[in-house]
């Protein structure tokens, strides 16, 4: 049994044993996880219609696993990835940055690099705590 409170990088590796020692890496192609990825994805659309909310979370998990089993096969380092696409969404959809830029007086590139440390070092620190189970 896994423990409930793991990391991205855990989950990932978790995934990455379970697929060596199933042999699955062998057996199937990354094309082929992509296409279990859009199974998986069709039945996260059935149990939103449902409204059955454990069923629901299954299926997402389902979606993760799978995710998290096509990055293995691809070689990417999910936490990694996550943390770059957070700091993206971050940039892209912040609403308080021109009101910070009014205050401060700062220009555009020092407001987003301000914003974009400080929330990677609060994300960090939150998964630290996670890690050690310090709330």
């Amino acid at each position: 049994m896994v423990e409930k409170n793991f990391d991205i990088k855990q989950l990932q590796d978790v995934v990455a044993s379970w697929a060596y020692k199933t042999k699955i890496l062998e057996d199937q192609t990354r094309f082929e996880t992509f296409g279990k990825l859009e199974e998986e994805t069709q039945e996260v659309r059935t149990e939103l219609v449902s409204m059955d909310k454990e069923k629901l979370a299954l299926e997402i998990a389902d979606v993760i696993f799978t995710c998290c089993l096509l990055a293995v096969q691809s070689g990417i380092n999910l936490e990694e990835a996550i943390v770059d696409q957070l700091d993206k969404q971050f940039d892209r959809y912040n609403p308080y940055k021109a009101e910070i830029l009014i205050k401060e007086g700062k220009n555009g590139k020092e407001v987003l690099k301000e914003l974009k440390n400080n929330w990677t070092q609060t994300f960090r620190e939150k998964q630290i705590k996670k890690l050690t189970n310090i709330e």
